[in-house]
């Protein structure tokens, strides 16, 4: 019957929860269009997957940017951010 996620109570200032939280809505943007561009480059040999390695970094540094914000029984905001 736990009021949250596990991991503990919100003890961030509101202001840090805030910026880290703009942190991983670009970067889960970032991390989608790094997986779109390596679709449509899929043909073109090793340049596919060489963007998907990207992704794969989007996706880890993305991990690491939620973790204060998961640990405090937070969700991490995963919305995307307007594109360019």
């Amino acid at each position: 019957m736990a009021a949250g996620k596990p991991g503990g109570e919100n003890n961030l200032p509101g202001a840090f929860v805030e910026t880290v939280q703009g942190i991983v809505a670009a970067k889960y943007t970032e991390m989608l269009q790094y997986i779109r561009a390596s679709w449509v480059f899929q043909k073109e040999e090793m340049l596919g997957w060489e963007i998907m390695d990207f992704a794969f970094t989007k996706m880890k540094q993305l991990a690491h940017v939620a973790e204060p914000i998961a640990e405090n029984g937070l969700t991490p905001s995963l919305k995307q951010t307007k594109l360019p």
